[in-house]
């Protein structure tokens, strides 16, 4: 069968041979196997080196002995040696086995025995088919050769990285320029995976991007970056795949790669430039609108942020005076710069850092390594760059702005000038905010005193007179004036009498607890705004008993003691007006009629001046009472209603005035507990109770215990249970005294209220509740009380037969006295239909007209004397 390289089967075949009657007879074998031939038939070895060079045979067909000197082994090696790809056929009778092996070891295609020439014709079509695929082979393999030459001189001078890698990522070839690229010799790299050639973090994306063209089998383009000594370079990719040569192999993947850093890092550059220009464009405009240094940080943190894409920010200040460094305002990203340890500290005061721009005042740019719990830490990066602008926050600090990037290559000069000019611009609006507040200062203070003008202290007034009444029930103006200043000035001089004014105002300002209530509205006027005293008692104490005493001390001017005068006018609102300006000027007229009077102080409203005069006489003669033991104890016994028998009995003040006799407790106590004359007035009380108690003991009369009615100025005071035992004396005696309290006084302070009596009671004494019903008593804190017994309040006893909601409260009162274990005193009781009732609830004892009124020692012991029972009917 002719192959298909013998597409017309023709074929030139070139005779070494001497018989002609031998080639005639090869000629027709080859012509029986459907050869077409072309022969030319030499004998000699000139005639055979001739015939190879211009006929150019598709096979040789030799004899192996010739009558020359020339054979067939000398043809061979003639062939081998001019057209080594020629088949070359031993046809022959005499050759034998030994020979024919040399010959075929020599280079000889095939032999063929002439007696045996039936094969011929397929002898020769095989070895020229052999031949030519052999040259196609060979011409393929030097076309290959070509192409790798042309690919490795063509990848060798390709102005970027190449690069092939298997699928398990290992490096099977690389150019020139990767070599040099990376510093890296051939044998660092061939053969070896990503992973020992790149850190991980690069490893990471080189390898997805591999991952995609394997899977795909599609080329992509894409960026990738690498990091050689801490540098990160920045490539265009093109990877793509090369299949494998064998059927069912795995591709791998080829590459080449631009270097585009400077491309990408001018883009990032425009980037930045954009970004600060953006944050410079809107911190001008919050510069426009901003009056507040507080508010201007706060815009600024959040523009950086925001505008700027700087993943940290923050202001830090510098006093020069103290030496003090804070942090005055900042703000990260989140998911950005993530703060570790103690940065602020080691910020502020790195002296070749943040800490020199505060203290030189220099701008500074520096690099901050990564390590753990001492500095801000990038996510996403070894390292992080920092810059620092200083800025003037004013005249006696200094600050830095600091700025936080993730990528190394920022803050380059141009980026620099625009952050410079943004601090720059923020230096001038804090210097015009500055600026703003000392206009705004001088236009509502005092320049002299620094004191609200009288402008200012109008509009903090109406602030407070705008106030709910809960929080400022009353209201109170003082003007004050400085008499006879032209005197002091006249004799002192100008710069003396300037110098009052100014001590006269910082000592006014010690005795006011708010100095922003206080003004100078004139030359030698000022004015106090009060709404911290819920009377006007305790306004009259503080004008008395602190202005006047403090301010006539004398001043000291030069060396010299001056003392001045001060008289004041005073107004009260609500009576005498809600408004600012007409409260002030009631203030001034009252201080007018002061001055014309001769007096130290007045008050606008005439009544108010009566009332005032009638408190202070009632203050002076209050003393005298306790001095001239004038203050008497009555007492009022408590019936038991099981038996009838004495319960108790409770020690009542009263005011022997040898002028108006008999003063009941309503008209002094709230004197008494406003002047403080409570505590030595209490302290009397109980001290007397004690005396008539130990008497009627003494003389047999029985009376279970005395109890006392304590405020809650007494209570509260520190030496209050130290002065109870002192003067009860021993333990035994202790549960013959009970203290009555009122509900209010509880809510005023329950906790402290709870351990007093708590106190009280571990010493053995008793207590009651008194006035129970009249106040807004919680269960929660009623059931935690150290109480023995509840009052109710005469008011709900006097209604109990008319009113039915009044004989639900008292039966619910009794109730839970019971439930809790505490028993029930009813107070007021009059009609013995009240009694009736109560008796019915199941109440415990009554105290009131019934059994008996409020008595002096004397009749009282009397009472106790006469009497069996002292229920009505026993």
């Amino acid at each position: 069968m002719i192959p298909e390289n013998f597409p017309d089967r023709k074929v030139r075949v070139l005779f070494l041979e001497d018989v002609p009657e031998d080639v005639e007879m090869e000629v027709r074998e080859l012509s029986r196997a459907g050869l077409s031939v072309e022969i030319r038939v030499v004998a000699d070895e000139t005639g055979f080196v001739h015939a190879l060079r211009s006929f150019l045979p598709d096979v040789i067909l030799s004899d192996y002995t010739l009558p020359t000197n020339f054979n067939g082994l000398r043809a061979l090696a003639i062939a081998r040696q001019e057209f080594p790809d020629t088949p070359f056929i031993f046809v022959s009778g005499t050759i034998g086995e030994e020979r024919a092996i040399e010959a075929m070891r020599d280079g000889a295609t095939d032999y063929i025995l002439k007696e045996h020439q039936d094969r011929l014709g397929l002898a020769v079509i095989h070895a020229i088919s052999n031949s030519r695929k052999k040259i196609l082979l060979k011409k393929a393999e030097e076309a290959l050769r070509e192409s790798e030459s042309r690919f490795s001189a063509f990848m060798q001078n390709f102005p970027g990285a190449a690069f092939i890698r298997d699928h398990d990522g290992r490096y099977q070839y690389v150019n020139a320029y990767w070599l040099r690229m990376f510093s890296k010799a051939p044998e660092d790299v061939l053969n070896k995976r990503l992973s020992d050639v790149w850190d991980a973090d690069i490893v990471e994306g080189l390898r997805n991007n591999d991952r995609i063209v394997l899977s795909t089998g599609k080329p992509i383009q894409t960026v990738e970056v690498t990091r050689m000594d801490g540098r990160m370079k920045y490539w265009l990719a093109n990877k793509f795949l090369i299949p494998s040569s064998t059927e069912g192999g795995v591709g791998r993947v080829g590459g080449v790669s631009i270097d585009i850093t400077s491309h990408h890092e001018q883009e990032l550059r425009i980037i930045r430039i954009n970004r600060s220009l953006r944050l410079l464009s809107g911190i001008n405009a919050v510069i426009v609108r901003v009056r507040e240094q507080e508010d201007l940080f706060r815009e600024f943190c959040r523009l950086s942020i925001e505008d700027g894409n700087f993943p940290a920010v923050w202001i830090a200040g510098f006093n020069r005076d103290t030496g003090e460094r804070r942090i005055l305002a900042s703000r990260t990203k989140s998911g950005g710069v993530q703060v570790q340890g103690n940065w602020t500290e080691r910020f502020l005061t790195d002296e070749s850092g943040v800490g020199k721009t505060l203290r030189e005042k220099e701008d500074v740019v520096f690099s901050v390594s990564s390590v753990s719990g001492q500095v801000l830490l990038p996510s996403d990066s070894r390292d992080h760059m920092v810059a620092a602008f200083s800025i003037r926050l004013g005249k006696e600090e200094d600050g830095a702005l600091v700025f936080h990037a993730d990528d190394r290559q920022v803050f380059d000069q141009e980026e620099k000038l625009l952050l410079r000019e943004l601090a720059d611009n923020l230096s001038f609006a804090l210097e015009a905010i500055e600026k703003q507040k000392q206009l705004d200062y001088l236009a509502y203070h005092d320049n002299a005193t620094g004191l609200a003008n009288r402008s200012l202290f109008l509009d903090r007034l109406r602030q407070s007179l705008d106030l709910p009444k809960a929080l400022s029930p009353l209201t109170a103006v003082v003007v004050l004036s400085i008499e006879r200043m032209q005197f002091v000035y006249d004799t002192l001089g100008r710069i003396a009498g300037e110098e009052l004014i100014a001590l006269y105002s910082a000592r006014l300002s010690s005795l006011v607890l708010n100095v922003n209530r206080i003004g100078r509205i004139g030359d030698n006027l000022f004015a106090i705004s009060l709404n911290i005293f819920p009377s006007v008692e305790e306004i009259v104490h503080f004008v008395q008993d602190r202005l006047l005493p403090h301010l006539s001390d004398p001043f000291v001017i030069g060396g010299q003691e001056v003392r001045v005068l001060t008289r004041m006018g005073i107004s009260i609102s609500p009576e005498d007006s809600r408004d600012a300006e007409t409260l002030l000027s009631a203030a001034t007229t009252a201080l007018s009629n002061a001055q014309r009077d001769g007096e130290t102080y007045r008050f606008y409203t005439r009544g108010m001046n009566e009332m005032v005069r009638e408190r202070l006489s009632l203050e002076s003669h209050l003393l005298r009472a306790l001095k001239n033991h004038e203050f008497v104890l009555f007492y009022q016994p408590k019936v038991r209603l099981s038996n009838g028998s004495i319960e108790g009995v409770e020690a009542l003040i009263r005011w022997q005035d040898p002028e108006k006799g008999i003063v009941f407790p309503s008209r002094f106590i709230p004197t008494l507990e406003e002047t403080g004359l409570i505590l030595p007035v209490g302290e009397w009380v109980v001290q007397q109770a004690l005396s008539d108690l130990s008497g009627w003991i003494a003389r047999g009369l029985s009376v279970p215990r005395v109890s006392v009615n304590v405020s809650s100025i007494q209570l509260r005071h520190r030496d209050f249970l130290e002065t109870l035992v002192r003067l009860w004396g021993p333990e035994e005696r202790a549960g013959l005294l009970e203290i009555e309290i009122t509900e209010s006084l509880i809510l005023d302070d329950v906790p402290g209220t709870i351990a007093t009596l708590q106190e009280i009671r571990s010493q053995g004494m008793t207590v009651s509740i008194d006035d129970f019903g009249t106040g807004y008593s919680s269960l929660s804190y009623l059931a935690s009380l150290p109480v023995n017994t509840l009052k109710i309040d005469q008011s709900f006893v006097a209604q109990l037969g008319d009113r039915p909601e009044s004989l639900s409260i008292v039966s619910a009162i009794i109730s839970l006295a019971h439930s809790l274990n505490l028993s029930v005193v009813a107070e007021g009781v009059e009609k013995e239909s009240q009694l009736s009732m109560l008796s019915e609830l199941g109440c415990d004892a009554i105290q009131g007209f019934l059994v008996s009124e409020a008595l002096p020692a004397d009749r009282f012991e009397a009472f106790l004397q006469n009497g069996k029972g002292f229920l009505p009917g026993a």
